[in-house]
């Protein structure tokens, strides 16, 4: 055993001899503690990055990371359903152009980019509780300093969605905000 730098290094000996290399900042427990039993963690997900480096918008990039997805089906959750399951997407750098166009739509103008924040929130289908969860919101932002521009219902297609998707989807919708001038450092996290 070495240890180096947080990082434990193991020699095992077998057969075929390899060397496993664990950080000591991502180690899980290999017998019960506590609550935590490692027999019901499962590691079936999958993630992966397709990042265009220059930073430039590409298509290619979004191309690639739809087909990385579609390579990665066997990796996600799904149900009995063919057509219900956990999800997938990529995140991609804010459109600034196609938001500034939906925010004069909606009545509102957009600062430069860098200088607002869109939030995705999936809201309850009751309109009451809709409308209660999104004043909460605002008022928390407003309370922290941050202005809210405006909300954006997000069009949506869920004629490909299962029968239990459909009974738990829920409304989505965009919040755009700039953030509290004292704070924009706080604003990133």
């Amino acid at each position: 055993r070495l240890q180096t730098s947080g990082s434990e290094r193991l020699n095992v000996r077998q057969s075929n001899p390899r060397v496993v290399v664990r950080s000591a900042l991502s180690q899980v427990p290999e017998k019960p503690l506590g609550l935590y039993d490692p027999s019901f963690d499962k590691d079936s997900c999958g993630v992966g990055f397709v990042a265009e480096l220059s930073g430039e918008s590409s298509r290619k990039t979004v191309t690639d990371a739809v087909e990385m997805l579609v390579r990665m089906s066997h990796r996600g959750a799904c149900g009995c359903e063919t057509n219900t399951g956990d999800g997938a997407g990529i995140l991609v750098a804010l459109p600034h152009e196609f938001y500034r166009e939906v925010a004069k739509n909606e009545g509102f103008e957009l600062p430069q980019p860098g200088e607002y924040a869109v939030g995705m929130f999936f809201l309850p289908t009751a309109e009451k509780r809709r409308a209660h969860s999104k004043n909460v919101f605002t008022k928390v932002a407003e309370s922290l300093g941050h202005t809210v521009l405006g909300w954006r219902s997000v069009p949506t297609d869920n004629s490909g969605l299962g029968n239990s998707a459909l009974q738990t989807e829920p409304v989505i919708e965009q919040l755009f905000l700039t953030p509290n001038p004292r704070s924009k450092a706080n604003f990133e996290q």
